[in-house]
């Protein structure tokens, strides 16, 4: 069998879902999304490490030009996600960590409190995930730790494989956690 690595190219800047939209981070999204954070602050950083270090919208902005530079480097492809019935504003989704010469990725997700239990991460997830096997890449990572059950529960809905755990894997609030490691292979998806 002969396996090339895919082109390096661009996802689409918008993905429209039945209940969401994904949209390229746009700097006009840099004070609603700083607000969200800030509101969700004690919830956020016990999961995510640079919640701490994001403590104005100013922060924001400069988190939204990195991850708009990254995508024209095609190193990271990072969305707003937005309610399709009111353009609200619920969290981000994003694919990280490509290599191009290998055909994988992965991805990471977050939304406000007041979005949870709702299926807008699960519907993300997935809308991304099929754009970027459509794409060509045939793995894609998701990684979490395993006291965010609401982030465990999507890749395990969405038919992802847990791969293991790594034991005390990251310093998360002066502690060791642990990291579960899922993946979704598209040459092993079953035919529809």
């Amino acid at each position: 069998m002969n396996i090339k690595s895919i082109a390096k190219q661009h996802p689409s800047g918008e993905i429209v879902g039945d209940n969401i939209i994904l949209k390229k981070h746009q700097i006009e999204t840099a004070e609603v999304m700083f607000n969200l954070v800030d509101k969700d602050r004690k919830r956020l950083q016990e999961f995510l490490p640079w919640v701490e270090a994001t403590t104005s919208i100013s922060d924001v902005i400069e988190y939204i030009k990195g991850c708009l530079e990254r995508w024209e480097k095609y190193e990271e492809f990072t969305y707003s996600m937005f309610r399709k019935n009111d353009q609200q504003y619920m969290g981000n989704v994003g694919i990280h960590a490509i290599r191009w010469n290998h055909n994988k990725c992965e991805m990471g997700y977050w939304i406000g409190s007041e979005f949870e239990g709702k299926g807008f991460v699960r519907e993300a997830t997935y809308l991304l995930e099929q754009t970027m096997f459509n794409l060509g890449f045939n793995r894609i990572v998701i990684k979490c730790s395993t006291r965010n059950l609401r982030s465990v529960a999507i890749p395990i809905r969405l038919e992802y494989r847990l791969e293991g755990v790594a034991y005390q894997d990251v310093i998360e609030n002066d502690r060791y956690d642990d990291t579960m490691c899922f993946a979704k292979v598209k040459s092993l998806l079953k035919e529809n």
